[in-house]
């Protein structure tokens, strides 16, 4: 490759270019001396070389394109199975056979189940099944040998044909205490008598036995022991046994069942041992309510702390109604051989003694009695009170106490709110016990009230009188002295209570107090007001009949007055075109109301249904709203009717009470 370039050269400025061939070694063909030679003979001041090199440019290079890789598919790994556990059974519940033995059941909890493995620890929950029985298919399974009187924490897991275990269903369950009886021949003993003791023993181990001590001795402090072959040394295990103690010197014992060479109590029994016979002797065979009891104590046992109860003939020993050691206090003293105890008046009834050793419940002695009721009363001096009158009570006391006494009380007022009050001699300041008194408490305002017998310085009632208190006797009279069922009539009232619950009720003639037709109280209203002496209240019309108007006390069923009355049949009738309708007929009716009510009301009933059960109704004027005044006469209609028998019933004033009836039928 051949490169030029151009020089200027010359003195005279003349412009002169000249080739500059120049040769690059590296890249050309011709050796530089070649070249050289074809310059010689040209001047050397024409021509100046220049050797700057030039250099060879570099290609720029072109990039091969990368080619993009394919990416070679990586293969989704199939997941191995991991075998499942069964599900946990379900239901477990487990109860104890015996102190030894807990019975356990469960059901299987669904599929995939070959078989249950049961893991069983005391006192704690197992925390899996590994180790445990392997019941198969069971559903059940015994647990045998266990401890008594232990709590054991059950597992039941359920396993898979590959022996994969559930985590297992869990349950607690205790064996219980083992049980055991000691049966004595005798309460009591003897200096000179064998102690013999029965002996039950659930468990029967070789080693049980029984000791005996002192009362309130620790259990290493036995007097003596056996086991239960009668020896010390075991044999085979006895579930039953009887054992002799010998003769024991006088005092308080016991006797307990240990098992397995241990402490552990299965049983104890009590007793004494005395040096003479116990006894109780009452002074009288019987007693009444208004008797002292007297008892006769002779205490074989000798003890400061032994005691008399009284009891409710058969109640337990622990239920006593009262109590005294022999010194007849509730402090205990020197010990007594004999002594007498007193058991104040008591209420009607059968009833024990019973003498006890050493603040224990070993009886040494019982006797039974019991005691007539005297009944308690309270009677006044007049059966009608006025405010001028004294209000004295004769008192019968049935229980006899000196703090008995009698309380004046407005009627219905709490037995803690009396007005007066007195014991039964007639002061606040009780003496002696009165089986009868009199007892004055003066003058009271009109109103009503009750006199009520306590006990002992108590609220136990033992009687109760009831009174009322009139400005003057009081009385019922009637506006009109014939009534017939057509009649509206008043009675006035003179001379009440003046109390406001005061009130009258209507009666059938002969009817208990308590069965009364209606009732009002002076205002007219069921709802009390002011306090009213005088009134005048309206009734009727009623149906034929014997009545009377009772006049009552505050509330109560203390009778101030009372009026008879008797109530003649009305001309009132039903009347009909016929007896027999279609079914596609209205029925009407004309009535004649021999009553005098605007809420006088005819009703539809089936024949021979009751009066409350019509099925349909009208007042006289023919709808549900009463009518501005009373109607006597009308007619209604009602209807058409399905077949059947039928009856139509006029009633009087809103009520049941029925003034003629009329029957008729309706066919298809």
């Amino acid at each position: 490759m051949t490169f030029a370039k151009w020089k200027r050269t010359g003195p005279t400025g003349l412009a002169q270019w000249v080739l500059l061939p120049y040769l690059l070694a590296a890249c050309s063909q011709v050796s530089p001396e070649v070249s050289n030679r074809r310059l010689n003979g040209l001047p050397s001041s024409a021509l100046s070389l220049i050797d700057t090199p030039i250099p060879t440019p570099i290609p720029t290079p072109i990039p091969t394109p990368i080619p993009t890789p394919i990416p070679t598919p990586i293969p989704t790994p199939i997941p191995t199975p991991v075998p499942l556990p069964p599900p946990n059974p379900i239901g477990l519940s487990a109860h104890a056979v015996n102190v030894v033995t807990l019975s356990l059941s469960w059901a299987t909890g669904g599929f995939d189940t070959k078989g249950f493995v049961v893991a069983i620890a005391a006192n704690a929950l197992p925390g899996s099944c590994v180790g445990g029985v392997n019941v198969g298919v069971a559903q059940s399974y015994v647990a045998t040998g266990l401890a008594s009187s232990t709590t054991y924490g059950i597992r039941v897991c359920a396993y898979n044909t590959e022996g994969i275990q559930s985590a297992g269903a869990t349950t607690f369950a205790s064996t219980p205490r083992p049980s055991g009886t000691l049966t004595l021949n005798r309460a009591t003993f003897g200096p000179q008598d064998a102690v013999t003791v029965v002996v039950t023993d659930q468990l029967g181990t070789p080693t049980d036995w029984v000791g005996l001590y002192p009362v309130g001795a620790t259990d290493t402090a036995f007097i003596k022991w056996q086991y239960l072959n009668g020896t010390h040394s075991p044999t085979t295990g006895l579930a039953n046994a009887t054992l002799n103690f010998g003769s024991v010197p006088g005092g308080q014992y016991e006797l307990r069942l240990f098992s397995d060479n241990g402490y552990s109590r299965i049983a104890v029994v009590s007793f004494i041992v005395i040096t003479a016979p116990s006894s109780l002797t009452l002074d009288e065979a019987s007693y009444t309510s208004d008797d002292s009891v007297h008892v006769s104590v002779k205490d074989g046992f000798f003890g400061p702390t032994d005691w008399v109860g009284l009891f409710a003939a058969g109640a337990p020993d622990t239920a006593y109604l009262s109590w005294q050691y022999l010194n007849g206090t509730h402090t205990a003293s020197a010990p007594t051989v004999s002594a007498t105890l007193n058991f104040n008046q008591l209420a009607g009834g059968s009833y024990e003694l019973r003498l006890f050793a050493n603040n224990g419940y070993i009886r040494l002695a019982t006797i039974n009695f019991s005691v007539t009721t005297v009944p308690s009363t309270l009677s006044l001096n007049k059966s009608n009170l006025t405010v001028r009158d004294l209000v004295q009570v004769a008192v019968n006391d049935g229980f006899t106490s000196p703090t008995d006494w009698v309380g004046l009380y407005v009627a219905g007022a709490a037995d803690t709110a009396f007005m007066k009050w007195q014991y039964l001699n007639g002061t606040q300041v009780p003496s002696g016990a009165f089986v009868n008194a009199t007892l004055d408490f003066g003058t009271l305002p009109g109103g009503a009230y009750e006199l009520r017998l306590f006990a002992k310085n108590g609220y136990t009632r033992m009687a109760v009188t009831s009174f009322a208190v009139t400005m003057d006797p009081s009385s019922l009279s009637l506006s009109k002295t014939i009534l017939t069922s057509e009649d509206m009539f008043s009675v006035s009232v003179v001379n009440g209570s003046g109390h406001p619950t005061d009130w009258i009720g209507l009666y059938v003639s002969g009817a208990p107090d308590n069965m009364y037709q209606s009732w009002q109280y002076l205002n007219g209203t069921h709802v009390a007001s002011l306090a009213m002496a005088t009134a005048v209240l309206g009734y009727g019309p009623l149906p034929a009949g014997s009545y009377e108007l009772r006049f009552f006390a505050n509330n109560s069923f203390t009778r101030l007055a009372t009026v008879s009355l008797t109530v003649t049949t009305a001309a009132s009738a039903l009347t009909m075109s016929k007896s027999n309708f279609s079914s596609k007929e209205l029925i009407q009716v004309v009535v004649n109301d021999g009553a005098d009510s605007a809420n006088d009301w005819v009703g539809l009933f089936i024949a021979g249904a009751p009066d409350t059960s019509y099925i349909g109704w009208e007042y006289l004027n023919g709808t549900h709203v009463p009518p501005p005044k009373f109607e006597n006469n009308a007619v209604l209609s009602f209807g058409p009717l399905p077949p059947g028998n039928y009856e139509l019933r006029l009633f009087v004033n809103n009520g049941f009470s029925r003034l003629a009836t009329i029957s008729f039928s309706v066919s298809p």
